[in-house]
């Protein structure tokens, strides 16, 4: 079973097997500049940690932070051992609650295409909403790499009547806030791997 909570001191070295882990993989495709190391630690420092763990040992990871009306992701860092068994879900899910508890209307991230996790996002319940070649990151692969905006709109609950029980307005099912509705932001890149 997979338990997803906040960092804790006794996770360091966990975490950093993560991080290596899932880092390992995107280095194959880009590496990020002074300037994108720079920009990772500046926003880092108004993110908040989730672990995901099994049997106590810490599996995934993901920072966020609130940008008002969403929530901002970064670092989405999955062990390669555990991909493919609900980690990176699981922590979404619990990005999806803290967002919904503050009245955010959607979560945001940046990854980069060339890496191939545009899918992964998509099956997670992202979209895209922009591309722009991307200026903080390189490659030894790829000429340009693409930066691409996902974002996922959470739903909006109508509230429902006390007497029938329906959802007022008719509207039996949640609706999803119309994504050109959610800000652009500049936190980036989140990648299944970090920057």
């Amino acid at each position: 079973m997979i338990t997803v909570r906040p960092e804790m001191n006794k996770d360091t070295a966990d975490l950093q097997n993560v991080i290596d882990s899932a880092v390992a993989t995107l280095r194959q495709t880009y590496r990020p500049t002074q300037r994108a190391i720079d920009n990772k630690t500046q926003k880092t420092l108004n993110c908040q940690r989730l672990v995901a763990t099994i049997e106590d040992q810490v599996v995934g990871s993901v920072q966020y932070f609130l940008d008002p009306p969403c929530v901002g992701v970064i670092g989405l860092d999955v062990h390669t051992d555990y991909r493919k068994k609900g980690v990176a879900r699981s922590l979404i899910s619990r990005i999806k609650e803290i967002g919904m508890s503050k009245k955010a209307i959607g979560i945001k991230l940046h990854t980069i295409k060339e890496t191939g996790n545009i899918r992964i996002f998509k099956r997670l319940g992202f979209k895209v909403v922009s591309e722009r070649i991307d200026g903080l990151f390189e490659s030894d692969r790829f000429d340009t790499l693409t930066d691409v905006e996902m974002v996922m709109a959470l739903t909006v609950n109508k509230p429902v009547d006390q007497v029938t029980g329906r959802r007022n307005s008719g509207d039996t099912k949640q609706k999803y806030l119309q994504l050109s509705k959610v800000p652009r932001i500049t936190c980036r890149p989140v990648d299944l791997g970090g920057a």
